[in-house]
């Protein structure tokens, strides 16, 4: 095999113009769209507008919620000086679960944009307040079933946002789905509980390191928060001291 041939200092510096070029035409042609409205990204934005980003922006620092379940009276009153049922202690979120946020978190579950759960904490104005207060962040868990399907449990992901933000530690997986409950869009809330009741436990493999600690548990949505406090249920009986939850939306 004979010496590999020098190319001329012209023709690299033809080969980096002809690949910025390339760059140039491929980002003309092939525009990067918001995930929200199909509308140009935003410069430096890897999902949003500037429209979208600003929106979102808007709803997570505007939001004026309960302190303990997180919903936004200016939406819905809460009951919680009158009535506090959850296992848990308080409830985080980051947005109101309006048009936007919708089709965000449908991105996020259906259409394999499980990064975009991680870095929802950007938005989020707790992340202080979580760090000083809790040891150790664990997701709510898929069924395995669901999570073959689906290929990510996109809790887990908004948990990674979370716990490299704040720089705590992370046990993902430290909670199971013992049985498939399968959608609880048509529920209300007793039906919800009904149904998740005692459909979670902790894996024995962590629990020694859930016990003795206080637990931010994520999930994406927060509804009746019936999911939650199953999953709270199960950290409290492992021996963890607390449990709050952080979602990525408050419905």
């Amino acid at each position: 095999m004979g010496p590999v041939p020098i190319l001329p200092r012209n023709l690299h510096r033809l080969t980096r113009a002809g690949k910025w070029v390339f760059r140039r035409c491929e980002a003309y042609l092939f525009t990067e769209l918001c995930i929200v409205c199909d509308r140009v990204r935003e410069t430096g934005n890897s999902w949003f507008c500037k429209e979208c980003h600003d929106a979102l922006r808007e709803n997570s620092t505007s939001r004026d919620a309960c302190f303990r379940c997180g919903l936004n009276p200016s939406i819905r009153t809460c009951t919680c000086t009158a009535a506090w049922d959850f296992p848990f202690d308080r409830i985080y979120s980051i947005f109101d679960y309006d048009d936007r946020v919708k089709e965000l978190v449908r991105n996020i579950k259906y259409h394999g944009k499980k990064t975009l759960a991680r870095d929802l904490v950007r938005y989020s104005s707790h992340i202080d307040e979580v760090r000083s207060t809790f040891d150790t962040i664990v997701a709510v868990p898929l069924h395995w079933t669901r999570y073959r399907s689906r290929g990510y449990n996109q809790a887990e992901w908004f948990a990674r946002g979370i716990a490299s933000a704040a720089q705590i530690d992370l046990l993902p997986s430290a909670l199971y789905r013992s049985r498939s409950t399968g959608t609880q869009t048509k529920l209300d809330r007793a039906e919800r509980q009904k149904n998740m009741k005692n459909a979670f436990g902790v894996k024995a493999c962590c629990a020694s390191l859930v016990q003795g600690k206080r637990i931010l548990l994520t999930d994406d949505v927060i509804t009746t928060g019936a999911t939650a406090g199953a999953c709270a249920d199960a950290l409290l009986e492992a021996g963890c001291v607390s449990v709050s939850v952080m979602s990525i939306a408050r419905d």
